[in-house]
Order: C-alpha cells, then sequence, then structure tokens
C-alpha cells in the first residue's frame, strides 16, 4: 500500500506543468503598455502639431490677404486723393484764368483810347462765327470770339491787326468745344501805326508771320 501511494505520488508530480515560461508572457506586457501609450502620445503630439501649423498657415493666409487688400485700398485712395488734387488744380487755374481776362476786360472797357472792331464769319462753316475785339494800346487787348469751329488737327487760329501797311499778329486762339475762345493780354502787341481793323485766318500751327487767303473772320462794315 505504501509503495502505490508512492508511485502515485510520483506520478501526480510528473503530471504537473511547469510555472516557470509564463515569465516572459508577463514582461511582454509589462512593456507593452508603456510603448502603447508612448506611441499614443507621438500620435496625438503629431495631431496637434499638424493642426496647430494648419492654423498658423491659414492665419499666415488671412494676414497676407488682408495686407494685399489693405494696399489695394491704399493705392485706390491715394489716386483718388491725387485725382481730385490735380482736379482741384486746375479748376483753381481755371477761375485764376476767368478773374485775370475779367480785370483784363474791365480795364479795357475803361481805357480812354479803347478802339473796338465787329467780326462776322465769311461763307461756309464760319458763316455763323462771331467775335469782337477791343484794344487799347494803355491797357491790353481782349478777343471773344462765339460759334467757331475746330481749326483740325494742327491749325490753330490768328488774330491780325490790320493798319494802312502791313498786317499785325496778336495772337492764336483754339476754340473750345463749344465754339467759344477767349484771349486777353494786359501786354498788346506794339503797334505804331493806326489800327484800322482786325480780321482772323486759319494757320498752321504755332502760326504764321503773315496772314494767308484762309479769312474765318473779318471787320464787320
Amino acid at each position: 500500500m505504501r509503495r502505490a501511494q508512492s508511485t502515485e505520488s510520483s506520478d501526480a508530480d510528473q503530471s504537473q506543468p511547469a510555472t516557470e515560461p509564463e515569465a516572459p508572457d508577463r514582461s511582454e506586457r509589462k512593456w507593452s503598455t508603456p510603448v502603447a501609450a508612448l506611441a499614443l502620445a507621438i500620435a496625438i503630439g503629431a495631431g496637434l502639431t499638424l493642426l496647430f501649423y494648419n492654423r498658423a498657415r491659414l492665419a499666415a493666409d488671412q494676414a497676407a490677404a488682408a495686407r494685399q487688400q489693405a494696399e489695394v485700398i491704399g493705392n485706390t485712395a491715394n489716386e483718388r486723393i491725387e485725382a481730385a488734387r490735380k482736379d482741384a488744380a486746375a479748376q483753381i487755374e481755371i477761375a485764376r484764368g476767368a478773374a485775370s481776362r475779367a480785370q483784363i476786360t474791365s480795364d479795357v472797357l475803361a481805357a480812354p483810347d479803347l478802339v473796338r472792331f465787329n467780326l462776322v464769319g465769311t461763307d461756309g462753316a464760319a458763316a455763323r462765327a462771331s467775335a469782337q475785339l477791343l484794344f487799347s494800346r494803355s491797357r491790353g487787348m481782349v478777343f471773344s470770339g462765339l460759334r467757331l469751329s475746330s481749326p483740325g488737327a494742327g491749325h490753330v487760329y490768328q488774330i491780325w491787326l490790320l493798319t494802312a501797311t502791313d498786317p499785325i499778329s496778336a495772337g492764336t486762339i483754339v476754340p473750345d468745344d463749344s465754339g467759344r475762345a477767349t484771349f486777353a493780354t494786359d501786354h498788346p502787341t506794339d503797334v505804331a501805326r493806326a489800327i484800322v481793323g482786325a480780321r482772323v485766318t486759319l494757320e498752321p500751327a504755332p502760326g504764321r508771320q503773315t496772314p494767308s487767303d484762309q479769312t474765318v473772320l473779318y471787320r464787320a462794315q
């Protein structure tokens, strides 16, 4: 009986499995958890980095677009300011010219040596045109024309003072789009002889020393 029990005990001892191989599994599990956590942290960090990068890039693009828009607005504003400045300067110059002509006209009309010539248009395109020339040796000269057609490219109308001998040029004019032309000066052409009339001719720019036969306005009798 004792031997049988001893044999059975020995067989039982041999049939029990060994527990030592379980150690490597625990070691692997021990290291796998930190590695997984580290990988997760890296993934999260990469995702956050990409998110922040995209946001930063978007902000930079928006800033660049805003800066470009501001430059466009600034350039447009500068162009408008410059255009307004030029327009204001032109209007001031026009006003100064009108005031100067008005003053000269007033002075010439009040001159004791004033002579006045009324001019009418010749036949054809100039038939409806008319003008008046005021001349004072001491105060100046004023010419005012109406319904004058355009002289054409490269041409001007030239004013002539007629004397007993040769005509004397008194200046050139170009009418505006409405056909008006005004010429006023307080330094009239020096004419030694008596002025007996006036006329206007069409001449190549910038004018001639002697008049052509293309008379546009002449003294009304």
